[in-house]
């Protein structure tokens, strides 16, 4: 009796389950990567600034600001601010993860004496400010928050940009994104760490008097910093991995089996007979069994396959029609098989399962029975033998 179950098992260890993972990113001031840069037209330097706003670093910031504002009573005119977010915890996931989703959460503040820009959101119900639409572009280029100015800005792509509608309030106005163009974002940055640069808040039509603004990771309540909020999955490096023996199949008692992997996949093969380790399995056949197959890869990834080889036996022939018949008579012969279905051949080129013979000697006759459509096949003889009849006149007598 053969036992596969140590080899079945095994087979049942490599089951794996994925999962889902949540995970919340919310940067303070210490890891937060996120500024303002500020431009003042004609290079004009606010009376609060050592130097003109375009060379000055706001990474410090406790707002992220987007606007086009008058700086009059700073000794300017026009400007323009605009403001970059990063999420540097992002090289945290996994590279070879799928992000399922991905939701963007910016907050807004309280009324803040912003010396930037007096105020928060511009546009609201009563406001007389045109609207402050604002797009979220993807930034292409490298930048660090402690040196960032206007004059310095990375570069970015209208590629997938998102567009953040008009505020509806002044103050405390939220807003969150979960857009499919966002979770591409996202996506790229987990698979391709290097490409994660963040996003720009800029707006849609810098010119005055527009503004909309958001806490940054310096904002002293840590409620409203920044919030990224990824699902994930990690992609199992082995799903794609497989093995395959083809469909279930018949063969003849004695016939010899090839078995291989039919998939482009290689790795170590381990089959259930006899443990036996080698690319192509070849046994002959005896009984009807189901064979498995366990492949294992440098990786560690392992595919397993399986398939019933069905065996079937040969005819067993017997026959009837009399065997012993008189000189110069004839006798029908029929090969009965257990087996429906089956041809035949006799050794006198006759076919089909009956003969009718007419020797004059004891004489053999053998049939090959074979299956259809497998084509197992046996042979059998039988003999027929003549009678020659017996004749007396008594015993012998005289006469005169």
């Amino acid at each position: 009796m053969r036992r596969y179950l140590p080899f079945v098992l095994l087979l049942l260890s490599f089951v794996a389950l994925q999962s889902q993972t949540t995970v919340t990113f919310k940067p303070n001031a210490t890891i937060g990567q996120d500024a303002p840069i500020w431009m003042l037209d004609n290079d004009c330097v606010a009376n609060w600034l050592p130097q003109t706003s375009a060379n000055t670093n706001f990474g410090d910031h406790f707002t992220l600001i987007i606007g086009d504002w008058t700086w009059n009573a700073n000794g300017c005119g026009s400007g323009t601010i605009r403001s970059v977010l990063k999420f540097e915890q992002l090289s945290t996931i996994p590279t070879n993860a799928t992000i399922t989703s991905a939701i963007l959460k910016l907050y807004g503040t309280g009324p803040n004496q912003d010396l930037l820009i007096l105020g928060n959101n511009s546009y609201y119900n009563g406001s007389t400010f045109p609207t402050n639409e604002v797009w979220i572009e993807q930034i292409t280029s490298s930048w660090d928050e402690n040196t960032i100015t206007w004059n310095t800005q990375p570069t970015t792509t209208t590629t997938n940009r998102i567009s953040i509608a008009p505020s509806t309030t002044q103050y405390y106005w939220n807003y969150v994104d979960s857009s499919s163009n966002f979770l591409s974002m996202v996506q790229q940055w987990v698979s391709n760490p290097e490409s994660n640069q963040g996003i720009m808040l800029k707006l849609q039509n810098e010119q005055h008097y527009r503004s909309m603004t958001f806490a940054s990771s310096n904002y002293s309540d840590s409620t409203l910093h920044p919030e990224l909020i990824i699902t994930y999955i990690v992609n199992d490096p082995c799903e794609n991995y497989t093995a395959d023996l083809g469909i279930d199949f018949s063969v003849c008692q004695g016939d010899s089996v090839r078995l291989w992997n039919r998939t482009s996949d290689t790795g170590t093969c381990q089959w259930s007979i006899n443990n036996y380790e080698g690319d192509t399995l070849t046994f002959v056949a005896d009984t009807t069994q189901t064979i498995y197959l366990i492949m294992l890869d440098s990786n560690g990834c392992t595919a397993s396959a399986s398939v019933v080889v069905n065996v079937q036996n040969p005819p067993q022939i017997t026959f009837s029609g009399n065997t012993i018949i008189c000189a110069g008579g004839s006798t029908t012969l029929t090969a009965i098989a257990d087996v429906p279905n089956c041809t035949f051949a006799w050794n006198n080129g006759s076919t089909g399962n009956e003969i009718t013979v007419s020797p004059n000697i004891p004489t053999t006759y053998s049939v090959t029975a074979t299956t259809q459509p497998l084509g197992c096949s046996s042979t059998a003889e039988v003999s027929v033998n003549i009678q020659s009849p017996q004749v007396t006149a008594g015993n012998d007598v005289n006469i005169c």
